[in-house]
């Protein structure tokens, strides 16, 4: 490993790999490049120890950046290396795709060049962290498989790192132990310790002032007298570490989990990364500044040595049961204060309820200003969801559903609506058995945010349709003049041009007609559910052959053969979007074929279940199994346009014209030269006539 660091970096788009190249030629990194994913893993898999770090585009030719990063890591020799995700496309699943696939970083396009310096320098700077534990880690193995109790008290940076892999080494796989264990203790340092917040942080980075800016607090006395304090507990089935600092919190809860919206911030990521990947449980408690992180052990497990754990007997009964009941008090109590629930407990017998405070501070009132009643929950639910609710909870006690799970509205003390999710489930012991009195036990959470923001989703992509139809639209009256003046000039210079500048312009022109079928698919696209015919009762089969009467130009000049079977039933459906469904489909099916090969096309549709589903199959070029998550997205392409025509939005079409009809669709194949077979279903009424192969 040289000191220069070197990263490789995978991007198809020539334009970006040499924006990407200058920018970071230019702060000191030596670059390798891939233009596709199986150059990028050649690269890798060539000399796996040259790089600190790899940009990934996520969408390039051949496998995709998702894909090498699966084999990065679950490549022993590579899983260590930060990657950093590429893309235009930020739909928040594929984000969260990525996220827990590995990739701890995310760079949106077009991106600024001092967004993506701070980005890569703190993944270099996290990868020198990192080599310098697993050295650490190296050094100290195998020497503290016997420790069981551990209290220590840190200040710095440093003694956190020190610490860390030092407890580690107790652990078995120390080396992510220490890794998840170094983010918890420098979390409470920097948020805890020092009060340096996300925002702050944010900053800090972008300016590379954090470790100047940790300096100057732990020099200034009202920050730097604060210690932070790590306890180890080994037990028969796991080791324990709690770490608690001195600082005032901060909101714990929003970083437990992998979040799209910080995907694109240089940190933020480690306490959920070290709660997924270096301990078996991790439980913030309070505001945030003690947490508790357990590493669970096998039996006889020893880090390469034989450890006999001897069992011992429990003599003391009724103290045990007390404490374990202690334990489990608090362990709901902790629970329900991190996952904001607020508990209720009826009594059927007595009609006795319990209002934990939360369930009544949900609503804007203390602990004493509700009575724990059936009226005071019947006085403050919506009036038009009593009955309903009331109904599915008498429906689950009788046995006539598998649980009780509803969503309702209540009325705060202010007077406006909360949204409540409701769930429940009867007391049982520990055989299944309900217990006497028999009670039902649920709880409330507050969905009023998510309420919110399902709401304003929908708006949102309603707006956005309209606004790529309007683009669309308007942009294509511009773009049809850039072709005709092209055009234009190509005729009448046609002998004053050489052949090269006449190639030049016929790639103009032919690049502005491509774009121009890129906008009408878009448009197609945004029409579906909106500017097609409204649903209506259609017979299915009549759909189908519409569609072969619009490809038949293409079924002749392929010579294709298609057999059409099974159960056609007249369903409730748009006629343009089913008729668009089938062409589509269909014409990809004659369209991706083998050459020297006929297309055998079958196309089957079947009842069952309450759905109609269509399976349509041919002989074609098949696909790559790996790349069949790419199919439905808008604009991919897995052949290149040299060889087969396209825009890259008919799948994603088909998806969602299936989508909008309450249905799925997927696709099988076996790999190249296998064929290929899509499948979608339908929801069908219990009125809905069958019409068998009209």
């Amino acid at each position: 490993m040289t000191d220069i660091p070197h990263l490789l970096v995978a991007e198809d788009d020539p334009i970006s790999l040499e924006i990407l190249l200058e920018n970071l030629s230019e702060a000191g990194y030596a670059i390798d490049a891939a233009v596709d994913g199986d150059a990028a893993w050649a690269l890798l898999t060539a000399n796996p120890e040259r790089y600190y770090a790899i940009l990934l585009d996520r969408m390039m030719p051949g496998i995709d950046g998702i894909e090498v990063l699966r084999r990065i890591k679950t490549e022993a020799t590579l899983s260590h290396i930060p990657v950093i995700m590429q893309s235009a496309l930020v739909q928040p699943e594929e984000v969260l795709e990525g996220l827990r696939g590995g990739a701890y970083y995310y760079l949106t396009k077009p991106f600024a060049a001092d967004t993506l310096l701070a980005i890569v320098n703190t993944a270099v700077r996290d990868y020198r962290h990192t080599l310098e534990i697993r050295e650490e880690a190296r050094k100290a193995a195998r020497t503290l498989i016997h420790l069981e109790h551990a209290a220590f008290s840190f200040r710095t940076p440093d003694e956190a790192r020190d610490i860390a892999t030092l407890l580690a080494n107790a652990c078995p796989d120390g080396e992510k132990v220490a890794l998840g264990l170094s983010e918890l203790m420098l979390n409470a340092i920097e948020h805890g310790n020092l009060g340096i917040t996300y925002q702050e942080k944010s900053q800090l980075i972008a300016e590379g002032a954090l470790d100047e800016e940790i300096t100057r607090r732990l020099a200034d006395p009202s920050w730097g007298e604060r210690r932070a304090r790590i306890e180890f507990d080994r037990g028969e089935r796991e080791i324990r570490f709690l770490l608690s600092d001195q600082g005032a919190g901060f909101e714990w809860l929003d970083f437990l989990e992998m979040r799209p919206e910080r995907a694109f911030d240089t940190h933020g990521r480690g306490i959920a990364m070290a709660k997924m990947l270096s301990f078996d449980s991790l439980e913030y408690r309070g505001c945030g500044n003690e947490v508790e992180a357990t590493v669970r052990l096998n039996r006889g497990q020893s880090f390469g040595h034989d450890v006999v754990i001897a069992k011992a007997t429990d003599l003391s009964g009724r103290k045990h049961l007390e404490a374990e009941l202690r334990i489990s008090r608090e362990r709901l109590e902790f629970a329900l204060q991190g996952a904001d629930d607020g508990l209720w407990d009826w009594n059927l017998e007595t009609n006795g309820v319990y209002y934990s405070p939360r369930w009544k501070s949900m609503l804007g009132y203390g602990p004493d200003e509700l009575e724990d009643t059936l009226e005071t929950w019947a006085s403050l639910v919506e009036p038009e969801a009593r009955e309903p609710t009331l109904a599915q909870v008498h429906a689950y006690l009788d046995g006539k559903a598998d649980k009780y799970e509803t969503e309702f509205r209540m009325r705060h003390k202010d007077g406006h609506w909360v949204d409540v999710l409701a769930r429940a489930s009867l007391a049982v012991d520990a055989d299944g058995v309900a217990l006497h009195p028999r009670r039902l036990v649920g709880t409330h959470v507050d969905i009023s945010a998510r309420k919110h923001s399902e709401t304003e989703l929908r708006r949102s992509n309603a707006e956005l349709e309209q606004f790529a139809y309007a683009i669309s639209h308007d942009m294509r009256q511009p773009l049809r003049m850039i072709a005709s003046y092209q055009q234009l000039l190509e005729k009448a210079l046609r002998d004053k041009l050489d052949d090269e500048t006449r190639e030049y312009l016929h790639f103009a022109t032919d690049g502005a007609k491509r774009l121009d079928q890129m906008l009408v698919a878009l448009l197609d696209y945004s029409r579906v559910g909106r500017k097609t015919d409204p649903l209506g009762w259609i017979a299915s089969r009549e759909t189908v052959d519409e569609a072969l009467l619009f490809l038949k130009p293409a079924i002749d000049e392929a010579g294709a053969r298609i057999e059409i079977s099974g159960d056609w039933p007249r369903i409730h459906a748009s006629r343009d979007e089913l008729v668009r469904l089938f062409q589509n489909l269909i014409g990809n099916a004659v369209k991706y074929r083998m050459l020297g090969r006929a297309p055998e096309i079958k196309v089957v549709g079947a009842l069952g279940d309450g759905r109609w589903t269509v399976r349509i199959s041919d002989n074609g070029i098949g696909i790559d199994p790996s790349q069949i998550s790419r199919l439905f997205q808008v604009f991919q392409r897995l052949q290149s346009r040299a060889r087969f025509e396209g825009a890259g939005v008919g799948l994603a079409l088909c998806r969602k014209i299936v989508e909008h009809h309450g249905g799925h669709i997927h696709a099988d194949s076996a790999g190249d030269g296998q064929g290929s077979t899509f499948v979608f279903d339908l929801p069908l009424t219990q009125e809905t006539p069958c019409n068998p192969l009209i």
